[in-house]
């Protein structure tokens, strides 16, 4: 747990870091690019196939939808082409992320499954260690199980909550 700690404080602070550099960076966009492009191929080396997927669709329509902002000033957002190819792209990216993550939590349940298939039954509970937990409840006038007076909370019109 320790270094999981140090592990997130001194990400914190890198990033602190490379917001600042970048700022300085913004005198050379060619530089900024290159750095922020190697921060995100970092990063997605850590996610899961599912996750790649999920990202890669959803950076592709960012960037999709950058160039069709800045085509604005170009004239390049006013060609149907475009749009129709940007629509296509974002529907097959989505369904691919979709396909991924279906499959992905299918390959988690199976492992799940296993794994519980593995241990064998689950073992009959000690109805000793069942009292123990039961003992601190009594029974209300309707024979109900409750907590003990000392153990209720008060209403506001003074009739204990069970």
């Amino acid at each position: 747990m320790r270094e999981f700690t140090k592990s997130i404080f001194s990400f914190s602070w890198a990033m602190s870091l490379f917001g600042v550099q970048q700022t300085t960076n913004l005198l050379s966009p060619a530089k900024a690019a290159k750095a922020f492009d190697s921060v995100t191929e970092a990063t997605g080396g850590q996610l899961t196939d599912v996750m790649k997927a999920t990202f890669n669709a959803g950076d592709k329509l960012q960037r999709s939808a950058v160039d069709l902002t800045l085509g604005m000033f170009t004239g390049e957002a006013l060609n149907p082409n475009k749009w129709m190819r940007m629509a296509s792209d974002a529907a097959k990216q989505s369904a691919e992320a979709v396909t991924k993550g279906v499959q992905g939590v299918t390959s988690t349940a199976r492992q799940a499954a296993a794994t519980v298939a593995a241990q064998g039954p689950a073992p009959e509970p000690d109805p000793h260690q069942l009292q123990e937990v039961l003992r601190p409840l009594h029974s209300d006038r309707d024979g109900d199980r409750c907590l003990p007076k000392q153990h209720r909370r008060i209403s506001r019109k003074g009739r204990g909550l069970h």
